[in-house]
């Protein structure tokens, strides 16, 4: 690979001295002298100031200027410090000596005066200072890094891999620099990567914009060695992939076959530039997530840091320290395979069925790449990757053993081309019921049998509280429906359900109970308290429609004389906390059923108060649900 404007006599040079170099005595090997093409001379040994090249041997009799002593004090510093410090560098992060070779004369010959030579020898060596910021304030200049100095960052930062780094090694011994003739266009410099080493040729005259920038050297390193992306696939691989495989065994108490093969995955993308980007989808953090990531942190921390140092303040204690240490770049798959580990790790955790319903339906999951920018990403059950897609059971357990979940991503979208930890719990919520048996679990689990114990000790007697499933969960619902239905119902221990119907029915029994005290106290013995003597069990059903409102109704448990019935609560669950009563409502509707007055201090401003603080918590539990499923990154 040869560039057409590196000068004439380069592979010759560079055939027939191959390990010379660093300092600018190899331009006269490099560039014999010419009339029009001076000789520079390297006069650092047997001079009575070592290391300072003599101004009438740099520029013999051929017509052109002196240097000025600006010129040469940069010239003598790269010698003698600058170019043996990055060669230094690059030996230290390539594993071999990398040479430099930098022919002043041969670069400084096109230059007509010492002003645009120092110019010049500024934007290759030391770096030139330029306007960064002008408003109202002063101008403030900052120096920005030279060419050979972004040359060795990116050397350092490619080789952080070691197989990128021995690659690097094998193809580069030396590096050349050469200048476009002066008035040439900044964007005419090249960069290529030529038999034993790498040819430079800066447009020095165009200033910064003549040299690569750190942005255009990663992408010339990254289409050369991929240096990036096999950096991120070695730590994906080594470190990523195995913390996931051990926390799928962990969740699902079994070990789990991950078919992630990167390599394949990269090979398949649109084209070569395409493939980093997807690189870092798949493996780490993009930056817009990153940030916003980073963002909402800080924010967090600072609201935190705020508050304990509003107490420490109080408490006459020093605020809290901040942690200086910065965020660590995630290698662990953020946007594709960590999403998947922890939407498992939540839906076994459930309840012990799902957790084994999930492990004897997979056993393998198998990642692919869909090309192109489009956001046509699947995720499906199988029976086998060959064979068709296993459809959601009705019954919330696939009717397949040691199947595959299938992910392919739309990775070259970026992060919006991958699926979410809230997308993947929802795909397993349509085959397993993972969160809605987890709530009906609960309820059935706790909540109810406590509440049976209280009204059993306020009643009296015995009490069961009867859930009728098959009403809450009918047929016609669709899966979020369901899941809405179940949250309802027993979501943070049935608080707008169960909890307010034992209230209600506990708090009328007993005040019924002491506004016939003074009877009792006079033999005459207290009229029977009618929920006691009626109500001996509640049953619980759902009500379809969107519109439906809560109701009470009494069931008779037997026929004759027997006064012992069923209390039913009927209630619109699809209409979520809105199709229930709360306790002001319930305790209301229950004594109108038995004819029960209403205490004075439960009228008037007191129902009021009651039921706003009601109405409240119904609200703030919408809004809550709300912001739960908003993405923030």
């Amino acid at each position: 690979m040869t560039d057409p404007t590196i000068p004439p006599n380069y592979e010759t040079a560079i055939s027939t001295s191959p390990e010379e170099g660093g300092s600018s005595g190899e331009a006269a090997a490099l560039y014999p002298p010419t009339n029009s093409q001076p000789t520079f001379v390297d006069n650092t040994a047997g001079n009575d100031s070592p290391g300072i090249c003599q101004p009438q041997q740099l520029y013999p009799a051929c017509g052109a200027p002196p240097p000025m002593e600006k010129e040469s004090e940069i010239r003598t510093a790269a010698t003698n410090i600058s170019i043996p410090n990055w060669e230094a560098r690059l030996e230290a992060c390539v594993g071999r000596k990398v040479t430099l070779n930098i022919p002043f004369d041969s670069i400084l010959s096109t230059f007509p005066d010492s002003k645009s030579r120092v110019k010049a020898l500024q934007t290759l060596l030391t770096g030139a200072k330029g306007v960064v910021n002008q408003g109202m304030a002063a101008v403030k200049m900052e120096t920005q890094m030279s060419a050979v100095e972004l040359l060795v960052r990116a050397f350092e930062v490619s080789t952080e891999d070691d197989a990128v780094k021995e690659d690097i090694a094998t193809k580069v011994h030396k590096i050349d620099f050469f200048t476009q003739p002066l008035g040439s266009a900044p964007q005419s410099k090249t960069l290529s990567f030529v038999e034993g080493g790498i040819a430079y040729n800066a447009v020095l005259s165009g200033g910064g914009g003549g040299i690569f920038n750190k942005k255009e050297l990663h992408a010339l390193f990254e289409k050369e060695f991929y240096a990036e992306e096999r950096a991120l696939v070695t730590k994906f691989v080594y470190f990523g992939l195995p913390e996931a495989e051990a926390r799928l065994e962990a969740a699902m108490g079994k070990k789990v076959e991950i078919d992630f093969d990167i390599i394949t995955m990269l090979g398949a993308c649109t084209s070569q530039e395409d493939r980093l980007p997807a690189a870092r989808t798949i493996i780490t953090r993009t930056k817009l997530s990153a940030k916003a990531e980073v963002s909402a942190k800080r924010a967090l921390t600072s609201i935190a840091t705020a508050a304990t140092a509003l107490a420490n303040k109080a408490q006459d204690k020093p605020p809290p320290e901040t942690n200086p240490e910065p965020e660590q770049i995630p290698h662990n798959s953020p946007n594709v395979l960590l999403p998947l580990v922890e939407a498992i790790e939540f839906c076994c955790k459930q309840h012990e069925t799902v957790r084994q319903s999930i492990a004897t339906a997979i056993s393998r999951i198998h990642f692919g790449l869909i090309p192109g920018q489009n956001l046509v990403g699947t995720l499906n059950l199988h029976q086998a990757i060959e064979l068709p897609v296993v459809p959601p059971s009705a019954v919330g357990t696939p009717p397949i053993e040691n199947g595959a979940l299938v992910y392919h991503g739309c990775f070259e979208a970026g992060s919006k081309g991958c699926f979410t930890k809230s997308d993947i719990v929802d795909f397993l919520e349509a085959h397993f019921r993972c969160r809605e048996k987890g709530y009906v679990h609960a309820l059935m689990s706790s909540t109810v049998p406590t509440a049976n114990a209280r009204l059993s000790e306020v009643l009296g007697r015995p009490f069961e509280i009867e859930v009728a499933w098959t009403t809450i969960f009918n047929d016609a619902l669709t899966m979020k429906q369901r899941l809405d239905v179940a949250e309802t119902l027993c979501g943070q221990n049935s608080r707008f359900v169960v909890q307010p119907m034992v209230q209600a029915i506990c708090t009328v029994v007993k005040k019924f109970d002491e506004a016939q005290y003074p009877a009792m106290e006079q033999a005459a013995g207290p009229p029977e308290n009618p929920i006691k003597m009626r109500v001996h069990r509640v049953v619980i059903k759902g009500v379809p429609g969107a519109g439906t409102k809560p109701s009470l109704t009494l069931t008779a448990l037997a026929q004759g004389t027997d006064m012992r019935s069923a209390l039913t609560y009927s209630c619109g669950l699809e209409r979520g906390t809105h199709g229930c009563y709360d306790v002001t409502d319930f305790k209301e509707t229950l004594r109108k059923m038995f004819g029960i007055a209403t205490p004075k201090d439960e009228g008037g401003i007191y129902a009021a108060m009651g039921k706003a603080d009601a109405t409240l918590s119904k609200i703030g539990n919408d809004v809550g649900k709300k912001l739960s499923k908003m993405k923030f990154w």
